[in-house]
């Protein structure tokens, strides 16, 4: 496509492509960040219900109860909540 623009128009797409990938590159690394703060969210979570367990705060029974999913979301949202804060503050 670049053969058929006059050389004063090439410079200039050229220079749109690099700012598209430079775009695209940003929103890759916000979608990397982004997942990286689910996955040690979920882990996190993980970690609280199975020690609750262990512990006998919690039984596997109680997984399953709409008072049990309701707590393990609960904690989900905290350790979200702390996992983004932790994301922020190691980005400044």
């Amino acid at each position: 496509m670049s053969e058929a623009l006059p050389d004063e128009l090439q410079d200039t797409l050229q220079n749109v492509q690099i700012a598209s990938l430079e775009e695209k590159k940003r929103y890759a690394q916000a979608a990397v960040a982004a997942a990286g703060i689910l996955t040690t969210a979920l882990g996190e979570t993980y970690i609280l219900v199975m020690s609750a367990v262990f512990k006998g705060e919690m039984s596997t029974k109680d997984l399953e109860t709409e008072e049990g999913k309701k707590k393990i979301k609960e904690l989900f949202k905290e350790q979200l909540s702390i996992s983004g804060k932790k994301s922020k503050e190691s980005d400044n």
